[in-house]
């Protein structure tokens, strides 16, 4: 089975036969550009925060081709930055957050997702 452990990786075959000189008739080598569908590493424990605090969270991906990262809150679009940041947050932030990585190469789209909550405290 060929997977994305074989990305980027060389592979010679040589050809043989006993009537041509020195027993080798051709050799090619060729580079595996294996697509792979994302890997997201995010921290989906639940997010309490105070009301007015400041919060961070990242979400990385490793995927061929590479994936682009997308933040959404709901169906809104928020960043396609790795770092999710807010500097003040309030109520409105609470609720769900997804990380999709999306790994678009010509015709071929593979995307994976993973999500966490924020709870906020309100005073």
């Amino acid at each position: 089975m060929v997977d994305e452990k074989f990305d980027r990786r060389q592979c010679i075959c040589t050809a043989e036969h006993q009537a041509s000189p020195e027993g080798h008739f051709g050799k090619v080598a060729i580079l595996f550009d294996i697509l792979y569908k994302p890997t997201i590493t995010l921290d989906q424990s639940v997010a309490t925060i105070r009301e007015g605090e400041s919060f961070n969270r990242t979400c990385s991906a490793q995927g061929n081709p590479k994936p682009i990262i997308h933040w959404y809150h709901g169906r809104r679009h928020l960043t396609t930055t790795e770092n999710l940041q807010f500097k003040n947050i309030d109520r409105t932030n609470a609720g769900e957050y997804a990380c999709i990585a999306l790994a678009i190469s010509h015709d071929i789209s593979l995307q994976s997702t993973k999500s966490f909550n924020i709870a906020v405290q309100c005073e």
